[in-house]
């Protein structure tokens, strides 16, 4: 009897043992590896952050377009993917695995950093490795388009693909705003010339940081592009509705009135729909000292003076 006793505990106290093995090793495995002093030190030593931003910066991001594949056969299938920006996405992926020891320092570094575009790099590296699952999940987004709900007119098919993005998105901004800045964009089954215009809508709704600087840069990037993409760009642009966004898009018609460039009538119509749509009477101060400012007169003439005018015709009772 005694020795059964004896074996039952020896075998309790073994099936014990082995449970907190178990539970040991399942404890560890939630945790990362920690790094040894010198891994970090190498990886400190690889590239500092302000080094890979700067990377990032000056890199061109590529571009989002299709090409034609098995041109032997008819009809010609289609496959889209960004070309060139190659340097770009190194540094990229070079300043996450940076980040993922070092976060403090991005984290830093976008607040004492003094150019807006080193500060929008830092949050799309933080972003990429606060959300890495969600962003890979992003890569193959595809519009989804329900029976009976796509609108009718170019304006609405925007906003209604700019809407689906802003929700597919609305944890991971930086997402989109890292496509839009950077020009390759997403396929949203527009081309890359509309695509832009979505993009761009989408920010409008999310209004995440730096979303106005970056749409007021890409006038300059959009010349040769179609009218409708700078009209969605300019339209997102005035929504976000402060004065500073409102005195960006002054700047871009300002440069091409300096260079002698009299907008086209694309342009014109970009004010028309944008300017003259969404600016309100807070921004009549602002106009004013423009106007007051600028050595341009065709500037003045052709676009201060007409949208002070309308903007005071709604003072009017």
């Amino acid at each position: 009897m005694k020795r059964k006793l004896k074996r039952i505990v020896a075998i309790a106290v073994i099936c014990v043992a082995l449970l907190l093995l178990v539970g040991v090793i399942v404890w560890l495995s939630w945790f990362p590896e920690e790094k040894p002093p010198e891994a970090i030190e190498a990886i400190g030593q690889l590239a500092s952050p302000e080094t890979l931003i700067n990377r990032m910066v000056a890199e061109p991001g590529g571009t989002w377009r299709f090409e034609y594949v098995d041109t032997s056969s008819l009809p010609w299938k289609k496959r889209w993917g960004v070309k060139g920006g190659e340097n770009y996405r190194q540094a990229r992926a070079a300043a996450v695995k940076v980040c993922t020891v070092f976060p403090d320092k991005f984290v830093k570094l976008e607040q004492t950093a003094t150019d807006w575009r080193e500060k929008l790099a830092c949050a799309i590296v933080l972003e990429r490795v606060r959300q890495k699952k969600t962003v890979r999940k992003l890569k193959d987004w595809r519009l989804s388009v329900k029976k009976g709900t796509w609108p009718r007119g170019r304006t609405s098919e925007y906003r209604y693909v700019g809407k689906q993005l802003a929700r597919a998105c609305r944890q991971t901004p930086m997402f989109l705003m890292e496509r839009f800045w950077k020009g390759n964009a997403l396929d949203v089954g527009f081309g890359r010339y509309m695509a832009r215009a979505c993009i761009a809508l989408a920010l409008a709704r999310l209004r995440p940081k730096y979303a106005a600087r970056a749409l007021a840069l890409a006038f300059d990037d959009l010349s040769f592009e179609n009218g409708s993409n700078r009209q969605g760009c300019a339209m997102a642009l005035i929504s976000l509705g402060d004065a500073e966004t409102v005195a960006e898009l002054l700047d871009y018609f300002e440069r091409k009135y300096e260079k002698g460039l009299e907008p086209s009538h694309v342009d014109a119509n970009v004010v028309e729909s944008a300017l003259f749509k969404h600016a309100t009477t807070e921004h009549i101060d602002l106009l004013v000292e423009r106007g007051k400012k600028t050595k341009n007169e065709a500037f003045k003439k052709e676009i201060i003076d007409p949208l002070l005018k309308h903007l005071r015709s709604k003072q009017q009772p």
